[in-house]
């Protein structure tokens, strides 16, 4: 039967021992040694099984479902270590929060050789790694790129020849202190020469890639699962599964990462200030948080208008709870302005959905009409919009928010609400950029970036907008020329956010403010006696 291999680690004795009889390998040999400076995005994950993985972002790692199985790992958290034979200061070491595996992969009929697809996994780190010489983000290809390698180049750290169940165990020692290797594979198109590398009832299609050597003696080995197939430095690859390593004529799979870009920003991208600095509310009194069903950001743009992000309300749910608006931020008390939402309206072409997926970037734009007008202050004051043609000239842009300094993983508490009420205000500046083809691992390859949406990208990363920050302005020159949207998580390196360009939507903007401000007066309620009473506190608290 064929069955791939795990390598079962009991950590109390510091032994790694080979499981069952299995004569399908999960499986460098044949290469060479390979600088982890030139590398630095391969890491060793540690299950209960050795394996690989690449850093494609500082706190998300990909790697081979099969590496991950559940049945067999339990409770235990994958364990993942960047660094390998660098010196101990260099070295990072990272535990796995979240393990997300294609819903599809069936560890046993990839044992059995049946179903070679779909073996492919996320994992989200418990905090983030530091960008440093041996630990730097790979780049993932973009859809069309694959099909045009000839050759690909596999890393990783685990054996150099095919080891069977009977021989002696390898120390967890042995393992860490292994230099990186990497070898050459060639990629093939014709399956019919890997029939017998393959139960009968395998499907090999586009999402799989294949590689196969004629004399033998190259390939991946045990440990190297889940490890990067790359092309031109590029990820294209995940190792993981084939005939014993190095068969002659013998193939093996890797899956293929571009049938599986929207897989994987489907389940990294976050409405998403990390690397700035405290700026003074009353340098920007523009600036609000917007409470929903979470925490947002936005721009009062008339005293009675807020500008936000169309994602930061779910509108079936709206009607439940009326969105608050909070002026002030950690400002003393008397001076905080807390206003309702009479109105909430979101761009007609504006598709949640599709922007988690990373489909559909535009129209993520909306205004609030509040329940009555704010008092003007010296905390709380108009944001200024843009003329045509303003943002063209704009080569860096100030982001301004309260939201999180560093990326929150899905299943993370952060008592997001009560914790964001007491924060200061953050602001951090980001470069802008117009080559949306740095952009491509960002997104998915279905994305549309037109002129509507504004580019953001830092080459070291570290800087960025991150949860809580959505809806808050982008300001060119203290004029609000984007609003916060969509990217990769928090401050990756290299990593692009996208920002609705407002320019391209001031005749939607107009249009709603001058059509719907008798929205604002709900029954019998008096907003004329709101401001004198708002005017009064203020007058007695001075």
């Amino acid at each position: 039967m064929i069955r791939a291999l795990i390598i079962l680690i009991f950590l109390k004795i510091h032994v790694l021992q080979t499981g069952a009889d299995r004569d399908y390998e999960t499986r460098i040999m044949g290469g060479e040694e390979c600088d982890v400076h030139e590398y630095p995005f391969v890491v060793a994950v540690i299950t209960t099984a050795l394996c690989g993985g690449s850093a494609i972002s500082l706190q998300w790692v990909l790697t081979a479902a099969h590496c991950i199985d559940k049945n067999v790992m339990g409770e235990r958290r994958p364990l993942v270590r960047a660094g390998f034979t660098s010196p101990k200061r260099a070295v990072q070491i990272r535990h796995a929060k979240k393990v997300v595996s294609h819903e599809k992969f069936d560890p046993h009929m990839l044992d059995d050789g049946k179903e070679l697809r779909y073996d492919i996994a996320l994992l989200l780190m418990d905090e983030p790694f530091k960008f440093s010489r041996v630990l730097k983000v790979v780049e993932l290809p973009r859809r069309g790129f694959t099909s045009n390698c000839t050759q690909g180049k596999a890393l990783g750290i685990g054996n150099e020849k095919y080891t069977g169940p009977d021989d002696p165990p390898l120390a967890v020692d042995d393992v860490i202190k292994r230099t990186l290797k990497c070898v050459d594979l060639s990629i093939t198109n014709d399956k019919t020469k890997c029939a017998a590398s393959f139960s009968d009832e395998a499907v090999v299609d586009d999402s799989i890639i294949l590689t196969r050597e004629e004399k033998g003696g190259k390939d991946a080995c045990q440990g190297d699962s889940g490890g990067p197939l790359l092309c031109d430095k590029i990820l294209i690859g995940v190792i993981s599964f084939g005939a014993p390593c190095g068969t002659p004529s013998g193939c093996a799979t890797y899956t293929k990462v571009e049938s599986y870009l929207d897989f994987i920003h489907s389940h990294m991208q976050n409405p998403r200030i990390m690397g700035g600095e405290d700026c003074e509310v009353e340098e920007y009194p523009f600036i609000v948080t917007v409470i929903s069903f979470g925490i947002c950001g936005g721009a009062p743009i008339t005293l009675q208008w807020v500008l936000t992000a169309a994602h930061c309300f779910n509108m079936k749910l709206i009607t439940k709870r009326k969105p608050i608006v909070r002026a002030g931020f950690n400002s003393p008390k008397k001076t905080i302005q807390i206003r309702h939402a009479a109105k909430v309206i979101v761009h007609d072409e504006f598709n949640s959905e599709l922007l988690d997926e990373g489909k559909e970037l535009r129209y993520d734009i909306g205004l609030l009409l509040l329940d009555a007008p704010f008092v003007h202050s010296k905390i709380v004051n108009v944001a200024r919009l843009p003329q045509r043609g303003f943002t063209a000239n704009c080569t860096t842009g100030k982001v301004l928010g309260i939201g999180n300094e560093k990326f929150i993983g899905p299943d993370e508490s952060s008592n997001q609400i009560e914790d964001a009420l007491q924060r200061s205000l953050k602001c951090v500046d980001l470069s802008i950029t117009t080559d949306s083809s740095k952009c491509a691992f960002s997104f998915s390859t279905e994305a549309v970036v037109d002129d509507t949406i504004i580019l953001t990208r830092e080459e070291k990363g570290g800087k960025d907008a991150c949860q809580g920050d959505s809806g808050g302005p982008l300001l060119c020159d203290k004029i609000v020329v984007g609003v916060i949207s969509f990217g990769a998580p928090c401050g990756t390196p290299g990593g692009c956010a996208t920002y609705t360009k407002v320019e391209s939507y001031l005749d939607f903007i107009h249009f709603q403010m001058q059509n719907r401000s008798r929205d604002a007066r709900p029954g019998s309620s008096c907003s004329f006696c709101y401001i004198i009473v708002s005017l009064v506190l203020v007058l007695l608290y001075k």
